[in-house]
Formats: C-alpha cells, structure tokens, sequence
C-alpha cells in the first residue's frame, strides 16, 4: 500500500513537473517569435531607410 502511494505521488509530481516544463517550453517559443518577428522588423527598417537618406 506504501509502495503504491509513493508510486502515485511520484507521478502525480512528475506531471505536475511536465505541466509546469511546458508552460515554459510555451513560453520561451512565444518570447521567441515576438523576437523573431521584431528582428524581422529592425531588418525591414534598416533596410528600408538608407534608401531614403540615399535619396535626400
């Protein structure tokens, strides 16, 4: 019955450890992307404006 209990919270915990793991995961993939994407954004920008001072 002990060996049983044990057994339940080990995994019971376990999970909890996944659950908590994947928020992260979650997390971090969605920091990620923002920063992906704001990269992306600087990229386009500077790409975008020497052609304006260019022209100017």
């Amino acid at each position: 019955f002990v060996q049983q209990q044990t057994v339940d919270e080990l995994l019971s915990t376990c999970l909890c450890f996944q659950e908590i793991l994947r928020s992260i995961f979650t997390y971090c993939e969605y920091n990620l992307q923002i920063v992906s994407s704001l990269m992306f954004n600087l990229k386009v920008l500077f790409n975008f404006y020497p052609t304006r001072w260019k022209l100017n």
